[in-house]
């Protein structure tokens, strides 16, 4: 969760859709052994919900309505993280660069690669620049 956490903040684009993903994986294995892991959570009592005890027997059917969900989630994460940030630092001077060639931001756009990786400041302080500068 924490490297999540970590590559949404900083906008890093080589886990930001591996990360989540990994986090969801996570908590589908979490959700899927409850009935194991229940007896060392610090509860007294273990409600009965119903849908965490295995069945007696199991059905054939194919879980359409999982794996929909997970290929749902899967467009969802890699949307946000290629259309939910205007400006990403990204890893080099010139990688950064490259998002804004020929867009109608690209002086805005080289002046906040400039301040992120030559000046050095932190992202929210260059993103405020390029707000600014965009204007």
């Amino acid at each position: 969760m924490n490297i999540s956490l970590l590559s949404i903040a900083v906008r890093f684009e080589g886990s930001i859709v591996t990360s989540p993903l990994m986090v969801l994986a996570n908590l589908y294995i979490l959700a899927w052994n409850y009935d194991r892991l229940k007896y060392i959570l610090p509860f007294k009592e273990f409600p009965n919900y119903g849908i965490v005890e295995k069945p007696i027997k199991y059905s054939n059917k194919f879980p359409f309505v999982f794996f929909i969900g997970v290929i749902f989630t899967a467009m969802l994460t890699v949307s946000i993280a290629q259309f939910g940030y205007e400006v990403v630092p990204r890893n080099s001077v010139s990688d950064c660069k490259k998002q804004f060639i020929n867009t109608k931001n690209e002086a805005a756009g080289f002046k906040f690669c400039d301040c992120i990786h030559n000046n050095g400041k932190p992202l929210d302080d260059c993103l405020e620049e390029f707000e600014k500068a965009k204007k």
